[in-house]
């Protein structure tokens, strides 16, 4: 199996965030997590070297964060 990327739109769903993260870092075969936080006010941390965090300075909804999430990959 080949590696994969993993894109997490988020927007103020801090206390839910860790947790997803958790669990895809869990997963096998992940290469890269990519959070998109599309201009929300809470932050969440989030420890792992796979994560990438990408904050939209304005709320442009949830099929923009998923876009500007999929430019960043780069896994097949």
């Amino acid at each position: 199996m080949s590696g994969f990327d993993c894109v997490i739109p988020t927007y103020n769903h801090g206390e839910l965030l860790t947790r997803c993260v958790e669990s895809v870092v869990s997963t096998q075969g992940v290469e890269r997590i990519i959070v998109v936080d599309d201009g929300g006010t809470e932050r969440a941390r989030v420890d792992d070297p796979r994560v990438t965090l990408i904050r939209n300075e304005v709320n442009a909804g949830p099929s923009a964060a998923r876009n500007r999430g999929l430019a960043e990959a780069r896994a097949a």
